[in-house]
């Protein structure tokens, strides 16, 4: 059983064109990543994700609650504005209709 991976250089990469790090040698354009780098970068990416996952959180749980009001205050405005009346049905005076 042959592994193909043997013959490329081991490290860390940042592969540009699909915005991520892999540990062999991509092919197309990428920048080799020291290690000792990925060793101090690594835990602050991690701290970051801690720190700014839950503002992401709000924001779109903010989102969804404007857009449910918004969707509300539109479907009663245009309700009171454009009541449900049947367009072409004629509306005689004093008469009562179904």
């Amino acid at each position: 059983m042959s592994d193909n991976t043997n013959n490329t250089n081991k490290g860390f990469y940042w592969d540009a064109e699909k915005w991520e790090i892999t540990l062999t040698q991509p092919v197309g354009k990428n920048i080799k990543i020291p290690t000792i780098i990925m060793l101090f970068t690594a835990p602050l990416m991690g701290a970051l994700l801690v720190v700014f996952l839950p503002f992401l959180g709000f924001f779109l749980l903010g989102k969804h609650l404007l857009t449910i009001g918004y969707r509300s205050i539109h479907n009663f405005l245009g309700s009171v504005i454009y009541p449900k009346i049947a367009i072409g049905r004629a509306y005689f005076v004093n008469k009562k209709h179904k």
